[in-house]
């Protein structure tokens, strides 16, 4: 059997790799686990502000809860508060970084776990609700044909006219459970009692209305339809004089078309994340991915809506505590996007209806058993709560002092572009040209038209300080003309950035929306690319910055891929002997390959002889070497003593 050379060069490097790669893994004296866990001292915790002297057209109805202290039903007494607190307080973490347990900030209430009979505390609740903007409560109501229960709070606002705030009622009708026991079963039997019961609540003067008529929620549509409940709801409450009611129902969107076409509802509110279609979202092991939130705001833009629909937001979404078997879990939140979801939002519903119609749902003010709540906690503090006040103020997200001074006297800066597809260097110069500080640009092509092309847009266009347009073979897609164009300059410069002209041949419409992400992500507008600046500038430690992975993509890219270890370890031995990854964690990466990097952090890599061995063009599969650099620029970056931030500003 005869091998050529090409065959017998790439028989011996695969040889090669495999026997580093199994002396990594097995022989622990050699090897050292690396992860890339963020480990810079990144404050997440606020303190309370207080949103009192701005206004808003937006009407936020924050979903309250009943849950937090004893009642009485069929003779027996439940300690609701003792079996909710419970069950947060005995939540248990079940991977890495998982928050739970968790808890509310010691000084709010003055005590821990609070006692919703307690009518002070229902006053500095609505005082907190009140300084953030917060227009009402959605509590929810539970009546079964008649039997009432977890009502303490919600009379306790309608007694004391004092507590200023309005609210509106959401029919909670489904069994209730407590303990694993059921209580009261869904039903409808005295359904003609049901105005009655709640009258005296809507003719309360701080009860929500939509153009005059009384809004009254409705958790689950499906039985009412069928029973054809909304006709004798309506005829009841006009019967009673309280006129033409507005009734709300829980909309799931696209899984639930008959919401939109039917007759009986004015109106629908979504309930994060009962909205979502969970197989649009990614998901990583028990959670996730808090950011298709935002995937699912866009994707429900493209349906017509019959009747109003008010869109909702949530914190943090966690039922583990609850539920312990496959618990619904959404992970990698932050305040700042909960405030980027609740601009959205809010854009939406200010393009869509007028002042008296602006109203928007939060999922929760205190369901701390399922993990969204804005009431402060130990870990973030006070920062949902006042992320949401920002957006409804249309403030932004945070006051930052750019320090961008030692950036202004010479050129730092290093911008490579790969631009296989030339037709978009226009949407990259122009996205560069937001720099705010000199720069440099190199170019890197597969053809000298595309050059000589590229040249006139960046000589008539760009603000670059310097420029550079090589022809370079298109091998290693975006990675190898990288490296090698500017491998012997880069030194020369402070801080690099590097961006490819992205197209998605399997998917047009994806690819320009993931490519519009990355550019939105790095060179957004002026003050984004200051913050990134100065981040650097103000951090020594601080060795790259990079888009979050985009939310229409899906957890994939993280998994464990063998081969693309293989070059990864290959890499990492070769800059750093002794050093490799260690199976069994997710790979954080800048997915995408377009980040921004202080040069002291990844020098190296720019050094490693992978011309030579990076697949041909027509070769360019998954698990090759190019892909072991995709991978490797975090690792590099902390065992040179450097962390990294990824950041998500623009969706």
């Amino acid at each position: 059997m005869f091998y050529s050379t090409e065959n017998l060069v790439k028989f011996v490097l695969t040889f090669c790799f495999s026997v580093f790669y199994i002396r990594n893994i097995y022989n622990n004296n050699y090897g050292v686990k690396i992860d890339t866990d963020n480990l810079m001292n990144i404050t997440i915790y606020e303190n309370n502000m207080n949103f009192s002297k701005y206004s808003t057209e937006i009407k936020t109805i924050v979903l309250y809860h009943s849950n937090y202290y004893q009642f009485t039903v069929y003779n027996r007494t439940i300690d609701n508060s003792l079996s909710e607190w419970e069950l947060v307080k005995k939540a248990k973490s079940l991977y890495e970084n998982h928050n739970q347990p968790r808890s509310p900030v010691d000084n709010y209430m003055n005590i821990d776990y609070y006692n919703q009979a307690n009518a002070d505390l229902i006053v500095r609740q609505v005082e907190l609700a009140k300084s953030h903007g917060i227009y009402g409560f959605g509590i929810y109501y539970y009546w079964f044909s008649g039997d009432r229960v977890l009502e303490k709070p919600l009379n306790i606002i309608f007694e004391n006219k004092n507590i200023n705030i309005s609210f509106l009622l959401i029919w909670r009708n489904e069994d209730f459970i407590m303990n694993e026991a059921k209580l009261f079963d869904e039903k409808y039997d005295k359904i003609e009692t049901f105005i009655d019961d709640i009258k005296k609540y809507l003719d309360d003067p701080r009860y929500i209305r939509n153009n005059g008529r009384p809004i009254i929620g409705i958790y689950k549509p499906d039985n009412i339809i069928k029973l054809k409940i909304i006709p004798i709801l309506r005829h009841k409450a006009k019967e009673k004089g309280l006129g033409d009611i507005f009734i709300i129902t829980n909309f799931n969107g696209t899984k639930n078309e008959e919401l939109n076409n039917t007759k009986m509802f004015d109106g629908g509110f979504e309930v994060p994340p009962h909205n979502l279609n969970f197989s649009d979202l990614m998901k990583y092991n028990f959670s996730y991915y808090y950011d298709g939130l935002l995937y699912t705001n866009n994707h429900l833009e493209n349906i017509t809506y019959n009747i109003p629909i008010y869109k909702g937001t949530m914190t943090e979404y966690d039922n583990s505590p609850k539920v312990s078997v496959n618990p619904t879990i959404f992970d990698e939140f932050s305040a700042e996007k909960f405030y980027i979801i609740n601009k959205s939002i809010i854009d939406w519903t200010k393009n869509k209806y007028n002042s008296d119609n602006r109203f928007i749902f939060v999922n929760a003010w205190n369901n701390w058993s399922e993990g969204t709540y804005l009431e402060p906690d130990k870990k973030y503090g006070y920062a949902s709560i006042n992320a949401l006040s920002k957006s409804l103020f249309n403030l932004p997200f945070k006051h930052t002092i750019y320090n961008l001074v030692n950036l202004k006297n010479e050129t730092k800066i290093l911008i490579q572009v790969h631009a296989f597809y030339d037709d978009l260097m226009p949407e990259v110069i122009q996205k560069t040209n937001n720099i705010p500080v000199s720069f440099d640009l190199y170019v890197s092509t597969n053809t000298l038209t595309k050059k000589n092309t590229i040249e006139e847009m960046v000589k008539k266009s760009s603000k670059a300080a310097n420029y550079e347009v090589k022809v370079v073979e298109n091998k290693g897609r975006d990675v190898l003309p990288y490296l090698m164009q500017i491998k012997d300059i880069i030194k020369k410069y402070k801080y690099i950035c590097h961006v490819h002209t992205k197209k998605t041949k399997f998917d047009p419409y994806l690819g320009e929306k993931w490519r519009n992400y990355l550019y939105n992500n790095l060179f957004g507008d002026e003050d984004l690319i200051s913050e990134i600046l100065s981040d650097f500038e103000s951090n020594n430690k601080l060795g790259l910055i990079f888009p979050e992975t985009y939310y229409f993509q899906n957890y994939n890219f993280y998994k464990y891929n063998k081969n693309n270890i293989k070059y990864m370890n290959y890499l990492l031995g070769n800059i750093f002997p002794g050093k490799y990854y260690k199976i069994g964690k997710k790979i954080i990466f800048p997915v995408g390959n377009m980040f921004w990097a202080r040069v002291k952090a990844v020098h190296q890599v720019f050094e490693q002889d992978i011309d030579s061995i990076c697949p041909k063009e027509a070769d360019q599969k998954d698990a090759t070497i190019l892909h072991g650099v995709e991978r490797i620029w975090l690792f590099v970056a902390k065992l040179n003593g450097y962390y990294f931030k990824s950041i998500f500003k623009y969706k």
